[in-house]
This record gives C-alpha cells, sequence and structure tokens, in this order.
C-alpha cells in the first residue's frame, strides 16, 4: 500500500478495522456480500487530477489488500473520488484529515 501514498499504519488498520477474527464480521458472514472502496483525497497544494490519480491508487490498493487477506476479488469495486465529495470544509489540516478518506460501503445500496 506504501505505493499508493497510504500513511504507515494503515495495513494496521485496515486488519483491525475490516478483517478482525470475530467469525461474525460482515465480510465473513455474508460471502455474498458486495462492496465498494471509495478513495477520497484534497490536498492544498496539488491538483485534481493529480488528487484523482493518488484516489485511484489508493482504492486499489485497499481492493488488492483485501483479496490478499481472503475477500473474492469478485465481491469487490473499487472507486476512485478525488475532490469530489467533501465531508466538510477544507482550510484547517483537521478539516482535510477528515476529507481524506478510504470508506467501504454495501453494493448496490
Amino acid at each position: 500500500m506504501a505505493a499508493a501514498d497510504n500513511k504507515p499504519g494503515d495495513h494496521r488498520y485496515l486488519h483491525s478495522a475490516i478483517l478482525p477474527t470475530r467469525p461474525d464480521h460482515p465480510l465473513k458472514e455474508n460471502p455474498n456480500l458486495g462492496i465498494i472502496v471509495e478513495s477520497h483525497k484534497f490536498s492544498t497544494n496539488g491538483n485534481a487530477e493529480n488528487d484523482l490519480e493518488i484516489t485511484k491508487k489508493r482504492a486499489n490498493a485497499v481492493v488488492d489488500w483485501l483479496v490478499a487477506h481472503g475477500v473474492t476479488a469478485g465481491r469487490l469495486q473499487s472507486k476512485a473520488l478525488g475532490r469530489t465529495k467533501p465531508l466538510t470544509e477544507n482550510d484547517t489540516p483537521i478539516e482535510i484529515q477528515r476529507n481524506e478518506r478510504i470508506a467501504l460501503s454495501k453494493a448496490g445500496s
């Protein structure tokens, strides 16, 4: 995931948040559940095209990670959204951090 410009510790976060050891976790309990991996990036010093390219790499890196950890590739879609869906303004470092994110959602919802 480093090649996709993710921050140190992202692997640990993904493992604990997405693939816990609980047998009742939704990804384990629902083998036909489709997942959309959405990536968002809001830089203050880059351009929108660059941010979109980074979000493509990040979303694909998360999909690759999930596949490497046992989720069937056919269940996953990646979606690069760049700067298109901010959660908040983008004026402070905290706001920028909130806007830069990976979100998982159920496919078809």
